[in-house]
């Protein structure tokens, strides 16, 4: 499903890592650009005892060694060998200095986005991709002479999240979808890799006539405020913050308040029935890739299916799956009796708890509201026996239309064989074909 809070979070390919930072004048640039070389280099090589004696008390604190491991190794492993560390690009970012760190490695490039604070120690880490995967082109159902885009402020009060709502032109009123992403400190497009799904499905569900709203997530944008909370539950992290969108979506002129959708995506597709439940105005629910087994349970089938990928059959495959399986049950344990660890699966305990008694499923089931759910045949992070639970969930509900398409992903994209993380970081879209079934599916609600 994407990533969990930490650990399964951070799996996914090219995302952000961690934001913790101290405000103070900037460090000099040279001096930046060879600390952080210096971090790039131990966190590609997996030096992570060393890599956190660089580290501010803030980042010690929040990203401890053996986090780091969880959160980032098997996708640094699935990119081979360390091949080059190039000069970093220096460019300032209120008061930290951020160095782009160039690595090329035997199976692709990425960037290490280093912060240094005023002492000179880093104060955040990201994974972002090579800047030639930044220049895309768009894909073939963009067409922004259909459409606008501006910059918006969504969030729940006190949560303020920078977003782009993407406005179809004309009079409308137009039907209108709040995007929620997966789990993980996402960015509004949804970006991993060189994939930015959230993004495509913006501007060409926008090209059809249907607005959109894309949002920071707040893992990403209120990153320390939340590390500092300690607490933080599903609500916090998904919930009141999508909810909040839908009720701006609303207040939009242009916008048919009684045609305004939801479309989650992983865990937002998870969450997306407890939040219809909530809103009881939906013209519709759209599930993509939507997990339907416990979390814990598909980050240990996450884990069995790529260490083979990428450790072969060994001792040490074999004991890091031993290690996902004794994380797995910690969970578990805290959800069934509300004891066990402080963390686990790098999630604080409250957020586990704040998981006890859902049932997506169920209450998926109770909606008097229209759904899509939409799954890739090729996605080995939300497989095909969670779509088979959900057509067995929703197997009654009347207004119910499921689609699998075989040879797509997680981020549905197209491609062939074995799904492996690396393909995100190749150029691609959302298929055409989504688009057209989401376009269909909303303008028939009238």
């Amino acid at each position: 499903m994407g990533r969990r809070w930490s650990s399964k979070m951070n799996r996914r390919a090219l995302t952000l890592l961690l934001w913790v930072g101290a405000a103070a004048a900037p460090a000099q640039a040279p001096e930046t650009a060879a600390r952080a070389r210096e971090a790039a280099g131990l966190l590609v090589r997996g030096e992570y005892e060393a890599l956190a004696e660089k580290f501010s008390a803030e980042m010690r604190k929040a990203a401890p060694p053996e986090m780091l491991r969880k959160a980032v190794g098997a996708q640094l492993a699935a990119l081979g060998a360390v091949k080059k560390i190039g000069e970093p690009e220096i460019s300032k970012a209120g008061p930290m200095e951020l160095a782009f760190v160039p690595v090329e490695f035997e199976q692709g490039s990425l960037r290490v986005q280093v912060s240094i604070n005023a002492a000179g120690e880093v104060a955040g880490l990201f994974l972002r991709p090579p800047a030639a995967a930044l220049s895309r082109a768009r894909p073939s159902y963009s067409a922004p002479e259909r459409f606008t885009e501006r910059e918006v402020s969504a969030g729940a009060a006190g949560w303020p999240l920078p977003a782009t709502l993407t406005m179809p032109r004309g009079e409308g009123p137009f039907p209108a979808l709040a995007l929620v992403h997966g789990s993980g400190p996402n960015d509004r497009d949804e970006t991993v890799g060189a994939a930015k799904p959230f993004r495509d499905l913006a501007e060409g569900l926008a090209s059809c006539g249907v607005a959109v709203l894309r949002y920071e997530k707040r893992t990403r944008q209120h990153a320390a405020k939340l590390a500092a909370a300690k607490a933080i539950t599903l609500r916090d992290e998904v919930i009141d913050d999508a909810l909040a969108a839908l009720d701006l979506l609303r207040k939009t002129p242009g916008v048919d308040p009684e045609r305004v959708f939801l479309l989650g995506h992983s865990l937002g597709a998870w969450a997306a029935p407890l939040i219809a439940a909530e809103d009881k105005r939906l013209a519709g629910v759209i599930l993509m890739a939507a997990p339907a087994q416990p979390l814990e349970d598909l980050y240990v089938e996450q884990v069995r299916y790529l260490l083979p990928l990428q450790m072969g059959d060994t001792d040490a495959a074999r004991e890091k799956l031993a290690e996902a399986e004794r994380e797995a049950a910690a969970v578990r344990r805290i959800r069934e009796t509300g004891e066990g660890p402080e963390t686990a699966l790098g999630a604080p305990r409250a957020y586990w708890l704040s998981l006890r008694g859902l049932d997506p499923l169920a209450e998926a089931a109770r909606l008097n509201t229209r759904i899509l759910l939409l799954h890739g045949g090729r996605d080995y992070q939300v497989t095909d026996e969670d779509y088979r639970l959900w057509q067995k969930a929703l197997a009654r509900h009347p207004r119910t239309v499921l689609k699998r398409y075989e040879a797509l992903n997680h981020l549905f994209q197209a491609g062939e064989g074995k799904s492996r993380p690396e393909e995100y970081q190749r150029p691609g879209h959302v298929a055409g074909a989504v688009i057209e079934e989401i376009c269909g599916w909303v303008r028939q609600a009238r």
